[in-house]
């Protein structure tokens, strides 16, 4: 044995370098992912008649790669494929966003398709992805400035092409007690003609603001956006009463939460709220219930009731949600 180590020295130095190297480089990607289940059914009825029935199903594979590049610069990204188990089909994997985060103390900056969400009015106005640059500053008092393009094929209302936009969001959010803010973005499309209620315009500006209060296990929140440049539809306020939430790493935990929405598809482009997966373009209450039944295990059920602002027809959707975390 003592030989043979002499005669291959040089092999296993080499060898014993390459080891370490990819131990060095081991951490470099890290992958996480969720698989997760979805359901939606809702009902709608006009004056009193029978009524019109649509449901939704779906399986999702999310993977979420992140490579650090350096002390500063990470590349994050997300993997997507979906099916439909009640038609049994299957879909492609395909590339939802991929992005460049940097960070330097309260400064950060991120560069390429991204996620899109308006932390001012928790959701009301925006949850989906955008193509360009991001801007923050800031811990408590935060300040936020994006621009790109975003596809308005996203949105509620019913267009395809992409549209240009710049965006400023101003927050305060102590973590503990309060939070509050208010935001601004402009797009400009010529397609915005062709929404329903919008009138002769290409351009959309949007203000939003939002606040939180909370107390013990329970958070108040409210939030208002407008468009000023859409004639109908253009406006969207959300009131909630939410308590303490399920927390996915913690079995057992669960929240519940009272809403009442109004969401105007010229000015809620993509809102958060699961239960407007079936039917946008609408007011009502929505009662929504979390739990953590195992760890890395997260569900959710939730119950709209309300009217359409168009079709002022009675709409009423159940969604669930089961998420496995890895």
């Amino acid at each position: 044995i003592l030989n043979l180590c002499i005669e291959f020295r040089a092999e296993m130095d080499s060898l014993g370098m390459r080891i370490e190297d990819l131990e060095a480089h081991s951490d470099k990607v890290v992958w996480t992912g969720e698989l997760r289940y979805r359901y939606w059914n809702n009902k709608t009825n006009v004056d009193g008649g029978d009524d019109e029935k649509t449901s939704k199903n779906q399986f999702q594979l999310r993977l979420f790669p992140t490579a650090t590049i350096s002390d500063h610069w990470k590349a994050k990204a997300r993997l997507t494929a979906s099916g439909d188990p009640s038609e049994d089909t299957t879909g492609d994997v395909a590339l939802t966003y991929i992005y460049a985060e940097g960070k330097y103390g309260k400064f950060g900056i991120n560069l390429g398709k991204m996620p899109f969400y308006t932390e001012v009015d928790e959701g009301l106005f925006m949850d989906d992805f955008f193509s360009g640059i991001e801007l923050t500053y800031g811990d408590k008092f935060q300040a936020k400035l994006h621009g790109g393009r975003w596809n308005l094929g996203s949105s509620r209302m019913g267009l395809s092409d992409s549209s240009s936009f710049g965006g400023l969001e101003l927050l305060y959010n102590d973590s503990k007690r309060f939070n509050f803010g208010a935001g601004y973005h402009h797009f400009k499309s010529d397609d915005f003609a062709n929404a329903a209620g919008y009138g002769d315009e290409d351009k959309a500006s949007i203000v939003t603001v939002g606040a939180g209060y909370k107390f013990g296990d329970f958070k108040l929140s409210a939030a208002y956006a407008k468009n000023t440049k859409a004639d109908d539809f253009n406006k969207g306020y959300n009131f909630s009463l939410a308590y303490a939430g399920a927390n996915r790493n913690k079995k057992g935990s669960w929240g519940a939460e009272v809403a009442y929405r109004y969401a105007g598809d010229n000015v809620s482009f993509a809102p958060t709220y699961d239960s407007y997966g079936m039917l946008s373009n609408k007011k009502g209450v929505d009662f929504a219930l979390s739990w953590t039944p195992l760890k890395n295990t997260l569900t959710k059920l939730s119950y709209f009731h309300g009217k359409t602002l168009d079709t002022k027809e009675t709409t009423r959707t159940f969604f669930g949600r089961v998420s496995f975390f890895f």
